[in-house]
């Protein structure tokens, strides 16, 4: 009521204490963000989605929404993970998050023969406590390529607003564009999509945030929000393979496992482990060396299986 506030300019009153909520603020200063959602769509539609649009969507209604998933009809077994009994799921769930253009619907095949040389490489070194190789370690690979992929498709949108700005610089202003080493986008958040969101999550109350809870020796893997360029190096772990494997992955001898003939309990010793690609320290590993300061938040969500 415009009354309301005349009068409340006249008699000088100011609430100090009064500030709108981060989301809020950001909707109406319109910083440019945007949301990120990789991996397969488990009970999208009946637990995953609402969780979604309630906890992240409605807080963040100013970003732009992106998604890989995997064209499947059902969710593959994962013994690991405990989930034994295959179950009929539909890919099409996706189109509940955003429009068809900004989804990457992913053959396994096309993974298959895209991946197929990293897969062969990382294979050498798989983390031998998760057992037999190689369900598990694969499995981390198509994580890692479906993030790399909903990357992709934001940098190629951001590429498409990059220009339509360019369209609107006044004549005589130099742009000198290299789309290539520019961003649309100030704040970026990237979420697994099978899984319960429990707790509202603004995605501008940190520079570097990940979910404090199974950190298994390194970092929860399984969503990240900040600023644009910790959250590049946070998508991009491929671009990380060589550096890890040169400078933080030690290699295990047999023959280190005895000393005399009594058997020297690994774990006991990680100077012998052979420290392969478990996929928390890896990410921990990746944030380090790049010095990124993280923020470790108090978000609760629960896999769906």
């Amino acid at each position: 009521n415009e009354n309301i506030v005349d009068q409340n300019k006249n008699k000088n009153i100011v609430d100090h204490h009064f500030r709108l909520p981060n989301y809020i603020e950001n909707k109406i200063n319109n910083p440019k963000c945007a949301l990120l959602f990789f991996g397969l769509v488990k009970e999208f539609e009946h637990w995953v989605y609402p969780s979604i649009k309630a906890n992240i969507l409605d807080f963040n209604p100013q970003c732009d929404v992106y998604m890989h998933t995997y064209n499947l009809s059902f969710v593959p077994e994962n013994k690991r993970g405990h989930e034994r009994n295959s179950v009929p799921m539909n890919a099409s769930e996706a189109l509940l998050l955003t429009s068809r253009d900004n989804i990457v619907f992913e053959t396994i095949s096309s993974f298959n023969e895209k991946r197929k040389s990293v897969l062969e490489h990382t294979r050498q070194h798989y983390y031998e406590l998760w057992g037999k190789c190689c369900e598990s370690h694969d499995n981390m690979i198509k994580q890692w390529n479906s993030i790399k992929g909903v990357w992709d498709l934001m940098r190629q949108n951001e590429v498409r607003l990059l220009m339509e700005q360019r369209l609107n610089i006044p004549a005589g202003e130099n742009d000198n564009s290299d789309y290539s080493q520019r961003h649309y986008y100030d704040q970026v958040g990237l979420f697994r999509s099978d899984v319960f969101y429990t707790k509202h999550i603004d995605i501008f109350d940190a520079n570097a945030a990940l979910p404090n809870f199974h950190h298994f020796t390194g970092y929860n893997d399984r969503l990240f929000y900040g600023k644009y360029d910790y959250a590049k190096l946070w998508a991009n772990r491929f671009d990380f393979v060589d550096i890890f494997e040169k400078k933080y992955m030690f290699h295990f001898k047999k023959k280190q496992m005895f000393q005399g003939n009594k058997m020297i309990f690994p774990t006991k010793h990680p100077s012998l482990m052979k420290r392969g690609y478990h996929s928390e320290r890896f990410v921990k590993k990746l944030l380090n060396h790049y010095n990124v300061a993280v923020e470790l938040k108090n978000i609760c969500v629960w896999r769906v299986r």
